[in-house]
């Protein structure tokens, strides 16, 4: 008898490694040096957080758009592999109300890693006072066993977090 295909087990495999890259050019840092408690207690889940230092959000991973927040600060998303990913641009910025943030997907919209999610008006919201660290949270985080791999400096599409399925 034949062995079954190894086609299968391949995606399977690669199913349990999930690699969500770098959404921003800036300095990686951990979640919990980020200055809001529901990010650095991990309420929302586990992740990474980016100091940006140019005003755009890059898709992560290949996924689909779950939700462009009403108010434009924050994006969520579910990639190919079952991450559910929650990008956060900025401490209290849902207070701008949308101003400064011009979203370039739309709910529902299948998106391919390191594609143009947001723009923003990074000197804007750091003028106007506010905390422009970005949160990169993985909400389904008990799915999940995560291992931070970025440090320092970072670029769209470097390697941020490792992710492996909980069996």
């Amino acid at each position: 008898m034949r062995p079954l295909h190894p086609l299968p087990r391949l995606l399977q495999t690669q199913q349990l490694r999930i690699p969500p890259s770098a959404a921003l050019q800036g300095k990686a840092i951990a979640l919990e040096e980020v200055k809001d408690e529901v990010f650095s207690q991990k309420i929302l889940g586990d992740g990474i957080a980016v100091v940006p230092e140019k005003g755009e959000l890059y898709a992560p991973a290949d996924g689909v758009i779950e939700s462009v927040f009403g108010t434009k600060h924050a994006i969520s998303m579910k990639t190919n592999a079952g991450a559910e990913l929650l990008m956060h641009i900025g401490m209290d910025t849902v207070k701008r109300d949308g101003k400064g943030f011009d979203p370039q997907v739309k709910d529902g919209e299948t998106v391919k890693k390191g594609q143009l999610l947001m723009k923003f008006d990074l000197d804007g919201i750091k003028a106007d006072g506010y905390d422009v660290t970005t949160p990169i949270v993985v909400t389904n985080a008990d799915e999940f066993t995560i291992k931070t791999v970025a440090e320092g400096a970072v670029v769209p599409g470097a390697a941020l977090l490792k992710l492996e399925a909980n069996k």
